[in-house]
């Protein structure tokens, strides 16, 4: 519908001119009235030539209300048809569309794109595009009017849309690169819009060039001829590397078919570019045979190398293979966390790679592993003197997250072909002599001798006898008291685990406690001491605890506390008599998990201690972190504060700043009346160690306990 009452168009002011006939004459008056029948005769006129434009067009005045639109604005939205009248504002009506679902792309964000539709209105700016809830899609351009009104002009283009969707799968819309080249010149005819982005050149420039010219100066003459029958199949499916305006090199593949190019025979040709896949499958070849964290070589990659090592020793050429475990990395992550590992297993790569030559080489096995090949006829004096150079370079401390860190390496070295002919035979030989480089101490090297293999054989036989020691029963406990100083009273016994070995006797516990932790027999092992220990103590005096020890693995397997409440309801043990001892490595492995675990313990009236204080890499933050109610201070503090002034001084450090935090102190390893004095001396509040007495069966303990008990 058309508004057709021009005096509606015109100014308040002249409307009240032209409306009061006082102020003029009749004449003037006839003659103002012939001017306005014309006036709207010619906007007649201009409205009825406005239906006749294929177009809608709309006029709003200056604050967006209507003031004129032809049949084909209306058409355009039948929705709100209702709504478009002489003097609504635009607003109002695309608000009413906007709740009729006329316009798709509000939904979900109805007031954000009514704004963003009132910004456009005001600030007049580029053609935009506005779909339709009938699927149709209206270009839309709008022009600001002297007076600040505004001309939009809307154009269906929907059947564009559809066209342009189908054209994309033609030449000048394709995704893919796509060429026409003229046969016999080899002449680029035409390029589409993603050739020229994809090669860099203007289209003018693109259909100047030979096909050569984007041919890597290699391939130059890999064209295909021509002459040949089909000359389109000639192209298909191979490879090429061609070359970018920036000189980049890529690598295509091309499809290709014949065709007529401007009734010249041609062949229009579809480039893919592969350079990225190459790129990713070389990844993956990469990764395949790489560390990801160190970028060395992984063990598949160093059996590859040692398979040709193995070969040139029909030559006479002898190798020799390094392998290396790094010395408490696993100190390291408990304590520092396992970006600060990764830092240092980088730092370790970087250190091997300097101490050996190019044509050695470096891998990393898995974990804190390393293994290196030294090639060119080794000899065992050239791969000592790179194990010494190594053992040097990793004695240097290192700076991981802002700490100095101190990392050991034991090496084990087997010799080709002396060890062994085959990969695996030399891998288990080196891997054995690390093992012994390893229990001489750590921090050394050892090359391989078959004498090796029995103590390897010893290990592997001690941890099924474990195994089976824990199955049936056939661990002992012993007891070690903790006496306090201020009155020589017993107040603690600590539960410590022995193994009578029915072949080997007494087993110490430095040799099958390292088995157990690697294993996982800590926890049945562990399990199996917090039981007996709880079940021993509910007969002793009530002033006196008993103190199981707990390691990182039982902490951080599900159902430790409930295994605690376990012993002491089957004990009945009152929690007040338990105390857990966790050394600081066992908790700061998964530090939130350790601090809930040791939160819950607490809350059930058991003790909790921190054993070995002083052997991490955080202590001082530990005190402040863990709920602990002790604080037991490692003998080698005890030790040097007896022979030194500087390890008195930290030693009294230590124990004012745990007492300042309100913890009891206990100092282990005592074992002479002269550090009795000194620990006397600082007010530790507990002594243990040899000085009292070593740990010892139960009934061995029994005079120790009689006088509390008959106190009890």
């Amino acid at each position: 519908m058309l508004e057709r009452d021009f005096l509606g168009w015109l100014p308040a002011g002249l409307r009240r001119v032209f409306g009061s006939a006082e102020l003029f004459p009749s004449r003037r008056i006839a003659r103002a009235e012939a001017d306005l029948e014309t006036a709207r005769a010619t906007q007649m006129r201009l409205l009825d030539a406005l239906d006749t434009l294929p177009e809608g067009i709309v006029i709003l005045d200056a604050d967006g209300r209507y003031v004129a639109w032809n049949k084909q604005y209306l058409a355009m939205y039948p929705n709100t048809a209702d709504l478009i009248q002489v003097g609504a504002t635009l607003e109002d009506a695309v608000r009413a569309g906007i709740a009729r679902g006329e316009y798709p792309q509000a939904a979900g964000r109805e007031e954000e794109w009514l704004a963003e539709r009132l910004v456009r209105l005001r600030n007049p700016g580029p053609r935009y595009e506005q779909s339709l809830s009938d699927g149709r899609c209206i270009l839309m351009e709008d022009r600001p009017m002297t007076d600040g009104g505004l001309v939009s002009l809307r154009v269906d283009i929907t059947e564009m849309k559809q066209r342009e969707a189908t054209f994309r799968l033609l030449f000048e819309s394709n995704p893919l690169p796509m060429l026409v080249c003229r046969l016999g010149s080899w002449e680029i005819a035409a390029a589409n819009d993603a050739a020229v982005a994809h090669y860099g050149y203007t289209r003018e420039e693109m259909t100047k060039l030979p096909l050569a010219a984007i041919h890597c100066a290699v391939e130059a003459g890999v064209l295909p001829d021509d002459s040949a029958p089909d000359v389109a199949q000639a192209f298909t499916g191979r490879s090429f590397k061609h070359v970018r305006r920036n000189g980049e090199i890529i690598e295509v593949e091309v499809r290709a078919s014949g065709l007529n190019y401007e009734n010249q025979p041609s062949v229009l040709l579809a480039v893919i570019d592969i350079t990225e896949r190459r790129r990713s499958e070389f990844r993956v070849v990469h990764l395949a045979r790489h560390d990801s964290l160190t970028g060395l070589p992984n063990r598949f990659s160093l059996t590859e190398e040692m398979q040709h090592a193995v070969k040139a020793t029909a030559d006479g050429e002898a190798a020799a293979l390094l392998f290396l475990d790094l010395d408490k990395f696993k100190a390291v992550n408990d304590t520092l966390g396992h970006a600060a590992g990764d830092d240092l297993l980088r730092e370790v790569a970087r250190r091997l790679r300097r101490c050996v030559r190019d044509q050695d080489t470096v891998a990393r096995l898995g974990g804190d592993e390393y293994g290196i090949l030294l090639r060119g006829d080794c000899t065992r004096l050239e791969a000592a003197m790179v194990a010494r150079r190594i053992l040097a370079d990793m004695q240097k401390p290192v700076t991981v997250q802002g700490r100095q860190l101190y990392m050991g390496v034991s090496i084990g070295i087997a010799m080709l072909p002396d060890d062994g002919g085959v990969p695996d035979e030399l891998f288990r030989c080196s891997d054995v002599a690390m093992y012994a480089a390893k229990q001489d101490g750590r921090g050394a090297f050892r090359f391989f001798e078959p004498e090796m293999d029995e103590k390897i054989r010893a290990r592997s036989s001690l941890e099924t006898d474990m195994k089976r020691a824990i199955a049936n029963g056939e661990l002992d406990i012993y007891y070690q008291p903790l006496v306090a100083l201020d009155t020589g009273d017993v107040t603690c016994m600590e539960a410590l685990v022995r193994w009578h070995h029915p072949q080997h006797g007494l087993v110490s516990p430095v040799e099958f406690i390292p088995i157990a932790e690697e294993t996982g027999m800590i926890v049945d092992l562990g399990a199996f001491v917090l039981r007996q220990a709880c079940r021993d103590a509910v007969a002793w005096p009530a002033g006196i605890k008993v103190a199981v020890n707990v390691s990182a693995l039982e902490l951080d397997r599900a159902g430790f506390v409930e295994r605690l409440k376990g012993a002491l309801e089957e004990s009945g043990l009152a929690p007040r008599q338990l105390q857990i001892e966790v050394t600081e490595t066992a908790v700061m492995s998964n530090i939130d998990n350790a601090i809930a675990i040791l939160t819950e313990i607490r809350s059930l009236g058991v003790e909790v201690a921190m054993d070995d204080f002083g052997t991490g890499y955080s202590s001082l933050c530990s005190l402040r972190t863990f709920p602990f109610d002790k604080i037991k201070i490692d003998r080698a503090f005890i030790r040097d504060a007896s022979i030194s002034a500087d390890g008195h001084d930290v030693l009294s450090a230590i124990v004012g700043l745990v007492q300042a935090l309100g913890m009891t102190t206990t100092a282990e390893g005592v074992e002479s009346i002269e550090q009795r004095r000194i620990v006397e001396a600082l007010k530790c509040n507990e002594m243990q160690g040899y000085l009292f007495s070593p740990a010892k069966p139960l009934h061995e303990l029994r005079d120790i306990l009689a006088p509390w008990a008959e106190v009890a």
